[in-house]
């Protein structure tokens, strides 16, 4: 059963054994059916910013899919996706693929956040920049007197100013470097507060029916309430995919906006909401990479790559121990690598692997540079048999591994990340 099905039958209180797909009459049960979402879903309308690889589109239309399938006998129409915003390129590569594959050529994909602010405030935000820290103070109430953003700006997708549209939902994971523990900690000094002052004062101009915001648990939920409050009612909640059975660590806190006047009112918060469907993890990510293994895997391919990606890499001991018969071909090809680390540590590394049986034995091992193999034997005694974070130095006490369990949270410089089980695998 796919998540989705899951979902569909804990919302529609579906009683155990019941084959026709309807919802309980049990006094307490909710008045939401099939129909209705099938109703929801193709009248709905929703943008994101900071939209990533649109992880929050794709789970909208994950869902329409799983309620079509329960109703095959009609054609349920897709959800509409607005906009996105998001500067990454090779995400709006992405994000073009969807829109494009979706058939939903009006969406519209705008690249910095903050060419939304209006022009007569281009020298604030220049001097805001060297100065990040009184950026909230010094915005503030330009923002809550709607006076901060026009609600036109160049759009990658159409190569024009477009007018971004007022969707019913919109998604949102702002930057959490700021706010993250494994971060610099600034909070709302960053730079980056600038993105977030930007996208505050859009909501106010475009005032969607709910916002869905996410971050890490140290995001100051008070800054959505200064600037937000006076529309929105604000509620937040932590979730963890462990909650909801799902081997990898990745607590986050979540933001439900509800527009006080363009919204019913909820009767439920959305806390009670999101512990209906909490399950145990009843498998580990070891689970997940017998889909890479040579012989029997399903995504080979992917193995492959990541295989040669590392070995590729010119500091990589496989790729210094290519062709390398004899003494001097190897001081010769790895003079570069030696001015780089030293000659002790590059000879201790060609040692490590070289004694496991080379690049042919240890193709995984060898992908490695000299750094990640003496990171790899620090985590082989404080985390053996564990999926190891490699660009983190365990005895630093910044080293990152997963439990027997669940993989750690990826933080945003993931850099490589090394699992030596019955699978190997190597991910970056």
């Amino acid at each position: 059963m796919s998540f989705f099905d899951s979902f569909l039958d804990e919302v529609l209180q579906k009683e155990e054994g019941d084959d026709d797909g309807c919802p309980t009459s049990t006094p307490g049960s909710p008045t939401c059916t099939l129909e209705h979402l099938a109703e929801w879903l193709a009248g709905s309308t929703h943008s994101s910013s900071f939209s990533g690889v649109a992880a929050p589109e794709t789970a909208v239309l994950g869902l329409h899919w799983a309620v079509q399938n329960r109703i095959p006998d009609r054609t349920i129409a897709p959800p509409r996706m607005l906009s996105m915003v998001e500067w990454n390129a090779e995400c709006q590569a992405e994000l073009d693929v969807l829109a494009t594959g979706i058939k939903q050529d009006w969406c519209c994909c705008f690249s910095d956040i903050s060419s939304f602010f209006r022009c007569e405030l281009k020298e604030v935000i220049e001097q805001l920049k060297k100065k990040p820290s009184m950026a909230l103070e010094v915005l503030s109430p330009i923002i809550t007197s709607r006076q901060a953003v026009n609600r036109r700006a160049p759009c990658v997708r159409h190569g024009q100013n477009c007018f971004i549209e007022t969707a019913q939902k919109h998604f949102c994971g702002t930057s959490c470097t700021a706010h993250s523990r494994q971060g610099k900690q600034l909070g709302l000094s960053d730079p980056n507060v600038l993105h977030l002052l930007a996208w505050a004062a859009l909501r106010l101009e475009v005032q969607e029916q709910e916002i869905t915001l996410e971050n890490v648990e140290g995001f100051p939920t008070s800054v959505l309430e200064r600037l937000l409050g006076s529309c929105y009612i604000i509620e937040d909640v932590v979730m963890d995919p462990r909650m909801y059975g799902f081997p990898v660590a990745r607590a986050r806190k979540y933001h439900r906006l509800r527009h006080k006047m363009a919204a019913l009112a909820e009767v439920s918060p959305l806390s009670h909401f999101c512990k209906r469907f909490h399950r145990a993890v009843n498998w580990s990510w070891r689970e997940l990479l017998f889909q890479h293994n040579f012989n029997h895997g399903v995504i080979q391919s992917e193995f492959e790559e990541e295989l040669h990606w590392g070995s590729s890499r010119k500091l990589s001991m496989a790729h210094a121990l290519q062709d390398a018969a004899t003494e001097e071909e190897w001081d010769r090809r790895v003079e570069p690598l030696a001015q780089h680390y030293g000659w002790d540590r590059l000879s201790a590394a060609k040692d490590v692997v070289v004694s496991m049986g080379g690049p042919e034995r240890q193709p995984f091992l060898a992908a490695l540079n000299v750094t990640e193999i003496e990171m790899r034997r620090s985590y082989a005694i404080s985390h053996p048999g564990q999926a190891w974070q490699l660009n983190q130095n365990p005895e630093s006490g910044h080293g990152m591994a997963s439990t027997d369990k669940w993989l750690h949270t990826f933080i945003h410089n993931v850099g490589l990340m090394l699992a030596l089980t019955s699978v190997t695998s190597l991910t970056h």
